[in-house]
């Protein structure tokens, strides 16, 4: 963070974003995947930092129009907050694994069949909750069915982007 305020009045916003990409970013998201269930207070020192090093990053001017909107000031970087980048990075990795994802399934045609929700495995504590059996389902049902049904390989990050930056 000292060394991005040192170049901030030296180099324009874009190679700034650019360097956060680069060096923060990479070092926040690496191993996302494994650490990012963990508690979300945990995860809240991430997205305070997050906030600060991009707060520093914008112009003055940005940083004045997004002061009481941070959800805004990510939008406007094109930046994923770290809670979302861990939902973002576990549907990437799972959201074809078939042996995570089972459909309701029974002789009378409801709502969950027909919108073609996954079933939730039972869960009794917290590390439950935090399991991909769990997750990736949860996730998954939380997508609109007329996103879920369009997504394939070839569009799976480019969808999920979008999905997650508009949160």
């Amino acid at each position: 963070m000292g060394r991005l305020g040192v170049i901030k009045s030296k180099i324009p916003y874009t190679i700034r974003l650019n360097i956060y990409k680069s060096l923060a970013e990479s070092l926040i998201f690496y191993g996302l995947t494994s650490y990012g269930r963990t508690f979300n207070t945990y995860l809240d020192r991430i997205y305070a930092l997050q906030l600060r090093i991009l707060k520093m990053l914008v112009p003055p001017k940005i940083k004045e129009q997004f002061k009481d909107d941070t959800e805004g000031l990510f939008q406007h970087c094109k930046v994923l907050p770290v809670h979302s980048n861990v939902h973002y990075a576990l549907l990437k990795e799972n959201f074809f694994n078939l042996d995570l994802q089972q459909t309701v399934s029974h002789p009378i045609s409801t709502r969950k069949i027909t919108n073609k929700k996954l079933i939730l495995p039972p869960i009794t504590n917290f590390y439950g909750k935090r399991t991909t059996k769990y997750l990736i389902p949860k996730l998954i049902n939380q997508i609109p069915t007329d996103i879920r049904n369009g997504i394939n390989n070839m569009n799976l990050k480019e969808t999920l982007k979008k999905l997650f930056s508009h949160q």
